[in-house]
């Protein structure tokens, strides 16, 4: 018989039941998921420990898709071979090479196999507490008349929303990176093995999860089940209160269903009214949450490897993007050359998010020793060597916001999801919908705490004059000043740079920012296209399938 691959197909066989023998007898070795999850306090925990799942598998692991989604978009520059960031980020783009063991099959796999596992177990999570509330059995005291089963007490509610919210994050985030995967939802037999959808039908699903996640959280008798437990999120402070992770899924709900465009006329085409409601209804605070490995909300690459003692050829950030606050016309003399000749320049700008002064010795002073995520600056004026690389990506600076982290031996704060990101989601629908009174005001609030003269309710933005930031390229070989839609990206770019997942990759995708050739998603990955007995294909690469073209800047 085959032997699956560790995808979808894999779990959907790991879970089924098992044939008996001719005895009749149960095979108590087969994984059985009635008999697994018959126990409250087990279900209980599992359903708590399900979001830290799926951080775990994108984030605690170099070996995934972030850091290769980082450097396609710019937001990182790395010359190693590692987790395949030099070859992504070649230029020109090659495509996403998907055959058997390809240099990056493991990094491909990783994001397709966890989420679709956690699709998989959150589904069989709601299944298992369905099955034991019929009987009258719940996880916690009953609230109500507790003879009667189809009076849920609330912590069942809790724990049936939160594996409804884990389900919407999970099916989300592969709809966002994959071009297509299985639907599993609670309504999924545990032994069935859904075909491949579209990303767009996965996003719909996605959605749809999040929607009953908030309505049973919203149900009066769910009340005393609020705040969360502290091992259903690891905030840094603080608790979630059932208003407070109301707006989380909300919030959510507004960057996936932006963040799922693949072109720009896909964004544009983007439902913005909701994405308005849901973002002016989100979280009203950085999601920060406290990184710690041994209680399994690790930080594998954000954490540790990019800031590692020998991190040269790991990280830096390529002036492509970050040098667009640059109002000393280095920026413009170094967009204006050819791609192979240019060299690293000083950036000078009045963004406080960069080391300030006028010469490299004086921005180098002015990068902290220690650094506090929370302050100014995010960036650091390199003082030990520079590392060698491509003239379009090498720089004097690296991206030091939490470094902290490292420091403290790999335990610290991080943002998973910023204030700022949700504030600009509302933003761009008002740009998109021509209020720009309401846009400016958001992006006013960032960008004035960081040193920058305030946009006005136009078009523009008013953002013009030598020190204008973003100067941004005109896709001739100049600069121009961005207007206030280039201001807005400018402000979610700074405050979610080495933040969430995939931030600036499938933004700058429905921006139509990515350099042409660029990939925009990922194939199913040949393991489970494999079980599957399909073919596997390629994506990416300039005239290849699914593949940017030459956009905004001109890359």
């Amino acid at each position: 018989m085959r032997k699956l691959a560790t995808g979808l197909a894999w779990i959907a066989a790991l879970t089924s039941v098992a044939c008996k023998d001719t005895l009749n007898a149960p095979d108590n070795n087969a994984p059985d998921i009635a008999r697994s999850y018959s126990t409250p306090a087990v279900l209980d925990q599992l359903i708590a420990t399900g979001y830290a799942q799926i951080h775990q598998g994108v984030f605690n692991s170099s070996t995934a898709l972030d850091p290769q989604m980082q450097v396609l978009s710019f937001e990182n520059y790395a010359t190693v071979a590692n987790f395949g960031m030099n070859g992504r980020e070649a230029m020109p783009r090659s495509q996403i090479d998907n055959s058997r063991n390809n240099f990056t099959f493991a990094e491909d796999f990783r994001d397709f196999s966890t989420m679709s596992q956690q699709s998989r177990y959150s589904s069989n999570y709601v299944q298992s507490l369905d099955a034991l509330t019929a009987k009258g059995i719940h996880l916690g005291s009953p609230t109500g008349n507790s003879s009667d089963a189809t009076v849920l007490p609330a912590q069942d509610l809790r724990a049936r929303s939160f594996a409804f919210f884990e389900n919407g994050v999970a099916l989300g985030n592969l709809a966002m990176a994959y071009d297509s995967a299985a639907i599993v939802t609670p309504a999924t037999p545990s032994d069935a093995v859904p075909p491949l959808s579209s990303h767009v039908d996965v996003m719909k699903t996605a959605l749809a999860s999040f929607d009953t996640a908030i309505a049973i959280a919203n149900d009066p008798k769910a009340a005393a089940g609020f705040p969360l437990p502290s091992n259903y999120i690891n905030l840094a402070s603080g608790t979630y209160g059932k208003d407070q992770y109301v707006r989380l899924i909300r919030s959510y709900k507004a960057r996936f269903r932006a963040g799922v465009s693949r072109t720009p006329a896909e964004r544009a085409a983007v439902d913005w009214a909701s994405v308005i409601a849901d973002a002016t209804n989100g979280i009203q605070s950085d999601l920060v949450i406290q990184i710690n490995g041994s209680a399994g909300w690790g930080l594998n690459w954000l954490g540790s490897q990019m800031f590692a003692s020998n991190s040269q050829g790991w990280h830096e950030i390529s002036p492509m993007i970050f040098g667009m606050a640059d109002t000393s016309g280095g920026y413009a003399s170094w967009i204006g050359q050819a791609l192979g000749a240019r060299s690293p320049f000083l950036i000078k700008t009045p963004d406080k998010r960069f080391p300030s002064g006028e010469t490299r010795v004086d921005q180098q002073n002015n990068s902290p020793k220690t650094w506090i995520y929370s302050n100014y600056p995010y960036m650091r004026n390199r003082s030990s060597a520079d590392p060698p690389g491509d003239g379009w990506g090498s720089s004097f600076y690296d991206f030091w916001r939490f470094k902290g982290i490292f420091d403290n031996n790999g335990q610290g704060p991080w943002i998973e999801m910023s204030k700022v990101e949700i504030d600009m989601l509302a933003a761009e629908g008002y740009i998109r919908k021509g209020d720009y009174a309401s846009a400016a005001a958001l992006i006013n609030k960032s960008r004035t705490a960081a040193g920058l003269k305030p946009v006005t309710a136009t078009a523009d933005g008013g953002n013009t004059g030598s020190a204008c930031v973003p100067l941004v390229p005109n896709g001739t070989g100049g600069v121009k000043c961005g207007d206030i839609m280039e201001a807005m990206k400018w402000e979610k770019r700074m405050e979610t740079a080495y933040t969430g997942y995939g931030q600036w990759y499938f933004d700058a995708r429905g921006w139509g920012d990515l350099p042409e050739g660029t990939a925009l998603e990922w194939p199913v990955p040949y393991q489970e296209m494999d079980a599957r007995a399909h073919p596997f294909y390629n994506l990416g690469g300039v005239g290849g399938s699914s593949a940017a073209a030459k956009g905004t800047y001109g890359f």
